[in-house]
């Protein structure tokens, strides 16, 4: 719990100790978690951020010296041989990613049958019947295999 130093009017402003600030930066805590630790609201560790450059530059500092021991911790690990470290690592600062290679392939590993729509109008009403019972069966063999129940 903080000590009140009376300044005038109004509620006696609370006296936080600026080390223990500092300590709880390091340790990353949250503003919600800061204000606890002193017993005083949010807002007042908010207020003081605004208006006090020096224990905005506290807490600024705080939060540096924990991204600091972050940063040595994971270089620690991949220096001790984690290769899930080395990995993650690569990503988030040289740009490195997976590589999903994708194929498509038709029936069979074969290609895929591409249909030109404008060629359409010039098929005969037999060859059109073919296709159409034909793109019928894959949509409905499609659909089954997707858990759908077969049309009829």
């Amino acid at each position: 719990m903080s000590k009140r130093v009376k300044v005038g009017r109004g509620r006696p402003k609370a006296d936080l100790d600026l080390e223990k600030l500092q300590t709880l930066c390091e340790i990353n805590c949250t503003l919600d978690e800061i204000a606890a630790a002193f017993g005083v609201h949010k807002m007042t560790i908010i207020r003081r951020q605004q208006e006090e450059p020096e224990f905005a530059a506290i807490i600024e500092a705080g939060r540096a010296n924990f991204r600091v021991s972050v940063r040595r911790q994971q270089l620690a690990l991949l220096m001790a041989g984690n290769a899930t470290m080395g990995v993650w690592l690569g990503k988030q600062y040289l740009g490195q990613r997976d590589q999903m290679k994708i194929e498509a392939s038709g029936p069979n590993d074969g290609p895929i049958a591409v249909l030109d729509a404008g060629k359409l109008a010039t098929l005969d009403d037999e060859t059109l019947g073919k296709l159409i019972a034909t793109l019928g069966g894959l949509a409905a063999a499609t659909a089954i295999g997707a858990g759908a129940p077969p049309q009829e």
